[in-house]
């Protein structure tokens, strides 16, 4: 029998692979490597996002710290004012009811001097009780019941024996009832004008923190 010769090969070119639809096709080891450093994995995203968010916070912490210190700065130098103004008042007031002569006659206008107590007695006991207020820890905060007691009590006694000291021992002034009646009204005119000054101030201060 014939032997089967076996056919030569040499010569012939081997077909190149067409890739399957669907398969993928395979990457060498080296652009896999590449792959992988080029494009983060989502640790180093979220490490990435939660060193942000951190420097953010600490900015806005940062912020918030500064503008509350301003805020208590600005209290503490009403404060200051409002006690300042609040001394310069009762001295003016002591003087204008102790003085040896008595308010110019004849007045201004009609009932000048009825008016002149009533300021004079307003304005001592609205900024002593606005120094209190700035003086809370919290700021813009309403007198305690007792110093507002305290103050109240001591401005309408005061306006009581001011006018006997007057009546009795002044000889060229008197006491008047009717100076009583005006002091009384310009202390309780005090108080009101100090609540809408806190109310306000404590509003703003609120939506100061809300913003914040």
């Amino acid at each position: 029998m014939p032997r089967c010769q076996t056919p030569d090969t040499t010569g012939l070119r081997v077909a190149p692979t067409v890739p399957v639809d669907g398969a993928e096709p395979q990457r060498s080891h080296g652009s896999a490597g590449a792959d992988a450093k080029a494009a983060p994995g989502p640790l180093m995203l979220v490490a990435a996002y939660a060193r942000v968010s951190t420097d953010r916070q600490d900015r806005e912490q940062t912020i918030d710290s500064q503008v509350d210190a301003l805020r208590r700065a600005a209290e503490q130098r009403g404060w200051h004012l409002a006690a300042g103004g609040a001394v310069l008042a009762v001295s003016l007031q002591l003087w204008g009811l102790y003085r040896v002569a008595g308010p110019p006659q004849p007045p201004w206008f009609p009932l000048a001097d009825k008016l002149e107590h009533a300021a004079g007695f307003a304005v001592p006991v609205l900024l002593i009780l606005l120094a209190a207020a700035l003086r809370r820890p919290l700021g813009w905060q309403w007198p305690s019941p007792a110093m507002q007691a305290v103050v109240v009590g001591a401005f309408a006694a005061h306006a009581v024996v001011s006018e006997l000291i007057q009546h009795v021992w002044y000889r060229h002034r008197t006491g008047d009832p009717l100076d009583v009646v005006a002091d009384w009204v310009g202390i309780a005119a005090g108080v009101m004008v100090l609540r809408v000054i806190v109310l306000r101030g404590s509003r703003s201060a609120y939506r100061g923190l809300a913003a914040s």
